[in-house]
């Protein structure tokens, strides 16, 4: 039996494989393969100068996307607010006005720090199916925890082009899964 160092990686990797097996069905590569749902979930990221770095604007432009095929009527843009790093909100909000998005369809969610805010947040808020634009990494996570609260989403992969900090990333999100099955099956059963 492993144990110590060595298990907890193997039991990282394991969840993060079946996570991505687990998803990939509910994953979409582009916005006219997609359902019609009720809003688009854009997952925070980096700004730079009041404007969404590549990473961000990839997110915000696969949901255009969609909007502009009638896929979804609203988008909620989530994100940190400026409380622990810089506003990511008010970022995506202006670069969907910019791109012809009326304000009435755009919801501002402030205050989300993690994507399980992000979907804890959009399921207080009523929501029960959505799509979810981010970058293919990220997509496994956000699509298990917005199941594990209920939500039907499925999500179309934002990578455009190739990013800087990609492997890093990668290793990031092998890690970040094992903490979204915790938050799943155990914090959330603490009362969180």
């Amino acid at each position: 039996m492993a144990g110590g160092p060595l298990g907890g990686l193997l039991l990282a990797a394991a969840i993060d494989r079946s996570m991505a097996r687990w998803t990939a069905d509910r994953t979409f590569a582009f916005a006219d393969e997609l359902p019609c749902l009720d809003v688009a979930i854009v997952l925070g990221a980096q700004c730079e100068g009041g404007w969404p770095k590549p990473a961000l604007a990839d997110r915000l432009a696969g949901a255009l996307a969609a909007w502009q095929l009638g896929r979804v009527r609203r988008f909620i843009v989530s994100g940190d607010d400026g409380a622990r790093r810089q506003d990511e909100v008010t970022p995506m909000r202006r670069w969907l006005l910019r791109h012809g998005v009326p304000a009435g369809a755009i919801i501002d969610d402030r205050g989300c720090y993690r994507t399980i805010d992000s979907i804890d947040h959009a399921a207080a808020m009523g929501v029960t199916n959505a799509l979810i634009c981010t970058q293919r990494n990220h997509l496994p996570r956000a699509l298990f925890l917005a199941a594990d609260r209920g939500i039907h989403a499925v999500g179309l992969v934002a990578n455009r082009r190739m990013y800087s900090n990609a492997r890093y990333d990668r290793l990031y999100e092998a890690a970040s899964r094992s903490l979204a099955l915790f938050d799943a099956l155990i914090w959330r059963r603490s009362g969180r």
